[in-house]
């Protein structure tokens, strides 16, 4: 007996649906990013990489090499006030665009943590939902038997986050970042 072949690749449709909408929602977001905003992003991309930070270390060598090889003539002596100035200088633009890079990912951070609350807010009404059909299934079913269920019934009402925040203050369990 042949059984029939089912392909196991195949991703559910309502999956499928998902995935686009998640791709949807990050192409929104990445066509409202202006050019400057790119070329910043492009810029903390290089200088996070390894090779910037031995390039900076290699440069720094030269400068020191270079000056102390050129005595008299030195166009920077110890103790490199130049280079200082240029180091400050350099610093000072990197840490301006690495602050542009990262207040743009924390805004989409923040974002996508709504989007998360949001779906997770209503998936709990939706299952507090279902576990009052299900109750009430059961008292209407002639064939189960009719019983009480405290838990089942707390259940039913959809949790409020503003008072599960509010528990959670109480205890302690929720620490807020100074800033």
């Amino acid at each position: 007996m042949d059984v029939p072949k089912t392909d196991d690749t195949r991703v559910p449709e309502h999956v499928e649906h998902s995935i686009e909408s998640i791709a949807d929602i990050h192409r929104s977001a990445e066509q409202r990013v202006s050019p400057q905003q790119r070329r910043l992003e492009r810029t903390t991309a290089v200088l996070g990489r390894p090779a910037t930070t031995f390039a900076i270390v290699a440069l720094v060598i030269v400068w020191v090499a270079v000056n102390l090889a050129l005595g008299e003539r030195a166009f920077d002596r110890p103790p490199f006030p130049a280079m200082q100035t240029v180091a400050s200088l350099c610093a000072l633009i990197m840490t301006t665009i690495i602050l542009a890079t990262e207040n743009r990912q924390n805004r989409q951070s923040e974002r996508r943590a709504q989007l998360a609350l949001q779906m997770t807010t209503l998936t709990e009404a939706k299952v507090a939902k279902l576990i009052e059909l299900v109750e009430q299934l059961r008292v209407d079913s002639p064939h189960l038997e009719n019983r009480e269920d405290p838990e089942a019934q707390d259940m039913t009402a959809a949790t409020d986050p503003k008072r599960v925040l509010e528990a959670m203050d109480a205890q302690g369990a929720v620490r807020e970042n100074p800033r």
